[in-house]
């Protein structure tokens, strides 16, 4: 975490939280769909996927002294939305757990997207067994 990423307390500026989040789960959508992340789905196949619910619970402050791991995976698919779960650790211990919903619309009509769509079917590939 670079310091410029600190309040002036030195540890990590809150809203940064999340976007590190949404960094880490633009990796699982390039992951998930063949290099395929947020720009590509909006611009090039219609999709969007506007969040409907985040919540994020700080366990630990970051600082820059450390780096620190992020992981994220998609941890339910419903009809027409995905949650992904994404935890950050630093120093060997756990600093922040996040769930982030994002409902599936197409984009040009912001209406959900549900169904056998193209996109639902990489997501529940990547649920494999229902955990993720």
């Amino acid at each position: 975490m670079p310091f410029g990423d600190c309040d002036p307390a030195g540890i990590l500026y809150t809203p940064r939280a999340l976007d590190y989040c949404l960094e880490a789960i633009d990796a699982v959508w390039k992951s998930v769909l063949g290099g395929i992340g947020w720009y590509e789905l909006n611009m090039d196949h219609d999709r969007g996927t506007p969040f409907v619910d985040v919540n994020l619970s700080f366990s630990h402050p970051i600082t820059p002294r450390l780096p620190l791991d992020l992981v994220a995976r998609v941890e339910h698919l419903g009809t027409s939305s995905v949650t992904f779960v994404v935890y950050a650790e630093q120093g060997g211990k756990r600093c922040f757990d996040a769930r982030l919903t994002s409902v599936i619309v197409a984009k040009s009509t912001l209406t959900k997207v549900s169904g056998d769509d193209w996109l639902r079917q990489r997501l529940q590939a990547a649920l494999g067994d229902g955990q993720g």
